[in-house]
């Protein structure tokens, strides 16, 4: 109620409020972060980094969360696995391709952490920034002044992970095949 009081009056009072609760929930977010490490790093170490990563998943989930890619990945492997699930292989098993498979998506794991790291961190350094900026627009606007789009520094880091999956959805296409690789769920946009 005060806040739309106040944005009647006066906008900047209504926008210092905000800062402030900006501010408390990057602290909340470090306390956070603090925790997952502190309570990751006194269980085994199985427990420990499946814990980390749910809790990353659940913090940042457009970072973290599942891709294409690795669901494709995940679908390939299930299809050539020569060992199969309880009904036993699928007709398709293949311990060559199967490998072949593991392998590449070995190496996309690894560069797809690389990649996920370092928007975690521009995530954790520029959000609030662009936060802040874009409740300066707003006092702009209400002043009529002009507004400044503040550039968002994650949007090259997204496009070269999603660079990164359609690379390496690629090369297992090249190595399935163009009639296999399509038989895949999730890889139609990929034709």
């Amino acid at each position: 109620l005060d806040s739309l009081r106040n944005r009647s009056n006066d906008p900047s009072i209504d926008i210092d409020v905000k800062k402030k609760i900006i501010e408390h929930r990057i602290k909340v977010r470090g306390i956070n972060d603090f925790y997952r490490e502190e309570i990751a790093s006194v269980l085994d170490p199985e427990k420990g980094g499946a814990f980390r990563a749910e809790t990353l998943r659940r913090a940042y989930p457009k970072i973290y969360r599942t891709t294409n890619a690795e669901r494709v990945f995940d679908e390939a492997l299930a299809t050539y696995d020569p060992v199969g699930g309880p009904e036993g292989p699928d007709p398709k098993a293949d311990k060559e391709i199967y490998d072949a498979i593991w392998s590449l998506y070995g190496e996309f794991l690894g560069q797809l952490q690389v990649m996920n790291d370092k928007l975690y961190t521009m995530t954790r350094t520029s959000e609030s920034e662009i936060q802040m900026a874009r409740l300066e627009n707003q006092v702009k606007r209400a002043n009529g002044e002009q507004i400044v789009r503040p550039t968002n520094p994650l949007t090259e880091l997204q496009q070269e992970k999603r660079e990164l999956e359609s690379e390496y959805l690629k090369r297992l296409r090249d190595l399935l095949g163009d009639d296999a690789f399509f038989q895949l769920n999730g890889t139609r946009r990929y034709d």
